[in-house]
């Protein structure tokens, strides 16, 4: 969780400090002020949101911010999909950016199954040792 905090904080600094870098990433050059503007808004400012709200989240409700972010990377994943079906390939960036970010909502989803089973199976056990003892 720390390391996709780090993450999101990273690209929204960069985002609000430098526009132009994080569409050069993407092989875009920004042309005018709405454009920076816009770049600036939803990768600095949105990202800093998300990130106050997972640091929150973090030291007041662990669970909510690993679900969240489950979520977060699912969404990024699903989205980079979609672009592959409807409008074909992705970049180097584009699939850079689908192996990590699959890999975390994978991870994730992983983690969440494995917590689910070891909390039912505390709860069988649980339940054997009361009737047997």
């Amino acid at each position: 969780m720390i390391f996709s905090l780090l993450i999101i904080a990273y690209v929204s600094l960069i985002g609000l400090l430098s526009p132009r870098q994080i569409m050069e990433m993407m092989q875009i050059n920004l042309e005018n002020n709405d454009a920076i503007s816009s770049v600036r808004g939803v990768y600095g400012g949105l990202g800093l949101a998300i990130t106050s709200i997972l640091i929150y989240l973090l030291f007041n409700h662990p669970d909510w911010a690993f679900r969240f972010l489950v979520m977060y990377w699912g969404g990024h994943t699903l989205s980079r999909i979609i672009t592959i079906v409807a409008d074909d390939e992705l970049g180097n960036f584009g699939t850079y950016w689908l192996l990590i970010e699959g890999l975390f909502f994978i991870s994730g989803i992983a983690i969440f199954c494995i917590k689910k089973i070891l909390y039912k199976t505390e709860e069988l056990i649980d339940i054997l040792v009361s009737q047997y003892s």
